[in-house]
């Protein structure tokens, strides 16, 4: 077990750099030079070469790619992220604001995606060759072949204009986090529900519970005490994963909601080419996703066996 836990955490090490690396290509591929966007806020000034010139000097930006990589590098190990172009504020600043609203929203829509997933694969294997089963099944269709952008717009026409129960907009209350939260967990949550499914039904056709079941136990008893719990460990992985998604998946949903999330956030760095801004945006996302599937693949390490067997065997 140890071994494997060295192993993983050693291999995030390589994934980190990888970010790092393109979100600091991010200001050679992106179109315009910082020195003129600084310098050129508002579009009205017009700078002179040697004024370019010298603040180009001044940021470092005549110097080779690698030199200012590993510059900036330095700067963000010691948590310095650069100032934001048209805000004046630190990036560090503006993603610690912005960056917890982001959090509990992704939170509660894996919390729901996982809930709502694995309740209803539980169902839909207790119903197999029902009605039932096939309706989850046809709403499992529907939730991944519909935008969630479209599914959005359907909650705020029927909730918030129409029964007028929960706001459309803006985060002045916990309740506000409620239909940005539902509309990002309906892809994620048929996703789950799916692989549940066909995790149950891969346990029930295992040995040991063909010889339950001619023990004379229920299949329901089965169900929760035995196959359940075997068959969780993948799906809980499978959700560790998407919280990369659901963070992708905020900047649209933020936007459509006015949640002052990051994603918010990296769709005004991108209007005002924002390019320190956006690159603190890229390292905060990937980083987080990265020590959240670290997190889940160490907790699944620490109550599944079979991985620490395999790593004795290793």
């Amino acid at each position: 077990m140890f071994g494997f836990i060295v192993k993983r955490i050693l291999s995030v090490i390589p994934v980190l750099f990888g970010i790092s690396f393109i979100a600091f290509g991010m200001t050679f591929l992106a179109p315009g030079d910082p020195a003129e966007l600084i310098l050129d806020q508002n579009g009205n000034y017009f700078p002179n070469a040697e004024q370019v010139t010298v603040l180009r000097e001044q940021l470092g930006l005549n110097k080779p790619w690698y030199k200012q990589y590993i510059f900036w590098l330095g700067q963000v190990i010691y948590g310095d992220l650069g100032t934001s172009y048209h805000t004046g504020n630190t990036v560090f600043a503006e993603l610690q604001s912005h960056l917890p609203i982001t959090l509990v929203l992704a939170f509660i829509a894996l919390v729901l995606a996982g809930a709502g997933g694995i309740g209803l694969g539980v169902f839909s294997v207790m119903e197999r060759g029902k009605l039932a089963e096939r309706i989850i099944q046809r709403g499992f269709d529907f939730l991944l072949s519909v935008p969630i952008f479209f599914m959005a717009l359907i909650f705020i026409l029927c909730m918030s204009e129409v029964l007028q129960i929960l706001p459309s907009s803006g985060i002045k209350e916990f309740d506000g986090y409620f239909l940005p939260a539902v509309s990002l967990s309906l892809p994620t949550m048929a996703v789950i529900g799916r692989f549940t499914k066909r995790k149950l039904l891969e346990e029930l056709g295992k040995t040991y519970c063909v010889v339950a079941l001619a023990h004379g136990i229920k299949e329901r008893q089965m169900l929760f005490l035995y196959v359940l719990p075997n068959a969780i460990f993948p799906v809980l992985a499978l959700l560790g994963n998407f919280f990369g998604g659901v963070l992708g998946g905020s900047v649209v949903i933020e936007n459509i909601f006015a949640v002052p999330g990051i994603g918010s956030l990296a769709l005004e760095a991108v209007k005002f080419r924002d390019y320190p801004l956006l690159q603190g945006y890229v390292l905060v996302t990937g980083g987080t996703f990265v020590f959240i599937s670290l997190c889940m693949d160490l907790l699944l390490c620490y109550f599944n066996p079979k991985i620490k067997f395999e790593d004795h065997i290793l």
